[in-house]
């Protein structure tokens, strides 16, 4: 997932670090988005620059949501406190990786098991306690399978997003 988009962002050259307004703001991300648009050959074919800007927004406004959303991205963007627009633009980067990942893990969870079979729901829950069992605290080793089956595709989830986390700081280190 990451490398077309890690890609996309190597090769994005920003020739300022602060824009003037959220005029040039939205241009600027609106173009960025489109860069990596075209760099990962979206299925989508080509869009219309409002459909871009639409997006990159929304892009801009889950990237940034712990850091005041669309008017904390701009507001780097204009006064350039942490890196500016190369910031923007890598936080960007980094939130559509994670959408992707996530729609990936969606589809897989979606093909392989049947939203109605609780049988199926229920073996899955026990493979996964029996293969993470064991680095669990003791209240929480031996819950039930069946009672974690209807929440089977939130735990995986959690978990592949806390392995993911602790990878990263580890190899921040």
């Amino acid at each position: 997932f990451g490398f077309p988009l890690d890609e996309a962002r190597l090769r994005y050259a920003t020739y300022a670090i602060t824009v003037r307004d959220a005029f040039k703001f939205n241009d600027a991300i609106t173009a960025f988005y489109a860069h990596m648009f075209r760099h990962t050959a979206s299925p989508f074919g080509h869009a219309k620059r409002n459909v871009l800007l639409e997006d990159a927004i929304e892009l801009v406004e889950k990237a940034f949501k712990h850091k005041g959303g669309y008017k904390g991205a701009l507001s780097e963007g204009k006064f350039g406190t942490h890196g500016g627009m190369r910031m923007v633009f890598d936080a960007m980067t980094e939130q559509e990786k994670q959408d992707r990942k996530a729609k990936y893990i969606t589809a897989v969870f979606k093909k392989t098991i049947d939203s109605f079979d609780k049988a199926a729901q229920v073996r899955l829950m026990r493979a996964f306690m029996d293969r993470i069992g064991p680095g669990l605290p003791a209240d929480l080793r031996d819950l039930p399978a069946e009672n974690l089956a209807p929440n089977w595709e939130t735990i995986i989830r959690h978990y592949i997003e806390l392995k993911e986390k602790m990878s990263d700081l580890l190899k921040r280190l």
